[in-house]
């Protein structure tokens, strides 16, 4: 089923029986059995009980907690992947300069043909005024398209994303109304509505994949196309 976000400041999260109820001042605000439940995401002020807890771990639901305005804070993690094969051989891949790159610029590829195929589409249903603006944005990610297809090195291949994200961008301030104070993508903090819906919502999506590359054994840790730093789920970015 689709996780289950508890965003009420001051609920509590119980175990009863193998079922998990949330309540504020003694009112019950949701009763759900733990067979229905996958991923429970947790906002700010909200406890969970030691039964709750240990039942989660039992079970492997994915447990994320985000502060009551959407900052990632972490997640309750079972015994980590088994997968050590698998592991060792993502290590294996990062370790060969060539199939980094070849999966590399699959990735930028990826992403810069869904952001042409996304404005195409919405140029359609827009005046024409910005139709000339988004048609200028999908040519220029076209080109970047080209030689992010055959580039030979991780930083140009990574400048040719920067590259086709700044047309983008211009073209998708193009297709929002003025009155909505969007001017660019803009991350600490948002400074209008539009980007702080944006923020939000890769939070909410960097949780999913990272939850996604763990299950399936792999380190969310080590990715191919953003470099690897403390802390930064590199592959995890990939993905998205």
């Amino acid at each position: 089923m689709p996780p289950v976000y508890v965003r009420e400041q001051g609920a509590v999260v119980r175990r009863r029986g193998e079922r998990l109820v949330v309540t504020r001042d003694k009112k019950q605000l949701l009763d759900l059995p733990l067979i229905h439940l996958d991923q429970l995401v947790l906002f700010g002020n909200v406890q969970l009980t030691a039964p709750a807890v240990a039942m989660l771990l039992r079970a492997e639901v994915d447990v994320v907690f985000f502060s009551q305005y959407g900052k990632f804070r972490g997640r309750l993690v079972h015994t980590g992947s088994k997968f050590a094969r698998l592991r060792h051989a993502q290590l294996q891949k990062l370790s060969d300069e060539e199939v980094t790159l070849t999966i590399a610029r699959r990735v930028v590829a990826g992403k810069l043909r869904n952001q042409r195929s996304l404005l195409r589409m919405r140029a359609r249903q827009t005046p024409a005024s910005a139709q000339a603006r988004v048609r200028r944005a999908v040519t220029g990610i076209g080109r970047m398209l080209e030689r992010a297809r055959t580039t030979r090195s991780l930083e140009s291949l990574r400048g040719f994303e920067g590259k086709a994200g700044v047309d983008y961008w211009a073209a998708f301030r193009a297709l929002l109304a003025d009155d909505l104070g969007f001017r660019g993508r803009q991350y600490f903090p948002p400074p209008d509505p539009v980007n702080a819906l944006l923020s939000f919502g890769y939070s909410l999506l960097l949780k999913d994949v990272t939850a996604a590359v763990q299950l399936v054994g792999l380190d969310p840790y080590l990715g191919f196309l953003h470099t690897i730093d403390y802390g930064r789920p590199s592959l995890a970015l990939d993905m998205m």
